[in-house]
């Protein structure tokens, strides 16, 4: 049992990681490039654009969408991000605050806390 919980521990921690720090370019599925900074980590990971925006990559569509907030997670909305657009009707609508972003992510990061200590401990 010991050795059972040395190599998790050893493993949670390899794979805990803090995303990467500094800027990237993405390319959309057509070709267009933009500038972000991926944000977050194990627990809850997105990407913000230079303009603000929270976005998520949509294995479907195959571009970086605007992210919304679906039960307990960060997910692509199917409204595909184009740099410098001023979406004024969507920030209502669709676009996330960076605020309510770093809440659901440190909701997570607790859960996942609580859960570590309850294995830990029993």
């Amino acid at each position: 049992m010991k050795y059972i919980f040395i190599l998790f521990t050893l493993v949670s921690v390899l794979f805990s990681a803090p995303a990467r720090d500094g800027s990237r370019v993405y390319t959309q599925k057509n070709g267009e490039i933009f500038s972000g900074h991926p944000r977050g980590d194990e627990h809850l990971h997105w990407i913000e654009s230079a303009d603000g925006e929270i976005l998520r990559y949509n294995p479907v569509t195959k571009n970086y969408e605007l992210a919304e907030i679906r039960g307990n997670s960060l997910a692509p909305s199917g409204k595909k991000y184009i740099s410098g657009v001023k979406r004024a009707s969507s920030r209502n609508a669709h676009s996330l605050s960076t605020k309510s972003v770093l809440k659901l992510w440190r909701k997570k990061r607790e859960a996942n806390r609580l859960k570590m200590d309850y294995v830990n401990h029993h």
